[in-house]
């Protein structure tokens, strides 16, 4: 459970997202779905016209390429999509190899926020830049994950302490910034 590191530190309550954003990450996913829905079309059209030997190398392609599409995407939308990508990396037995392998890469490959982001989330947080309220903060995360990246932080008592940033967007839980 996170514990507060100063009596002011007091989250100012969480964020939900809005109608715009819901939208707009509907919107991505839906787009992702046509791209591939229209990818695989012409993968069975092409395939008319390929000749039998050359159709298991011709799926292969198609499934790296599908599967590349698929992890770019659900990496850039983070959280609990980004999630679901990471569980779907382990369904060796249902999923191509191809798409088992890309999918492999979200789960070591979270990409960080920009420090000034999450110098902005903290700030949103706790009404305080991470600098004003710590003694030492680190700009930079020493682990990102798919609803969150982690910074090392020094509390003024001398008290070090891992400060969790959640991405914005991600309102699962809805707290925004958790430290430990």
């Amino acid at each position: 459970m996170p514990k507060s590191i100063q009596p002011d530190l007091t989250p100012k309550g969480s964020h939900v997202g809005s109608s715009l954003e819901i939208v707009k990450f509907m919107r991505r996913l839906i787009f992702l779905v046509a791209n591939l829905a229209g990818s695989h079309l012409s993968y069975q059209l092409q395939n008319l016209f390929v000749g039998e030997s050359k159709r298991a190398e011709h799926r292969k392609l198609f499934d790296a390429l599908a599967a590349l599409q698929v992890r770019e995407e659900l990496q850039s939308l983070k959280g609990p999509i980004m999630k679901l990508g990471q569980m779907l990396s382990m369904q060796s037995h249902v999923l191509p190899e191809e798409v088992v392998h890309e999918l492999t890469n979200l789960q070591m490959r979270a990409p960080a926020m920009h420090p000034a982001l999450a110098r902005a989330r903290f700030k949103g947080a706790y009404g305080k830049f991470p600098e004003e309220a710590f003694q030492e903060f680190a700009a930079e995360p020493f682990a990102a994950a798919a609803l969150r990246q982690v910074h090392r932080a020094v509390t003024r008592a001398g008290e070090q302490v891992a400060v969790k940033i959640q991405y914005p967007r991600q309102n699962f839980p809805p707290e925004s910034v958790h430290i430990f």
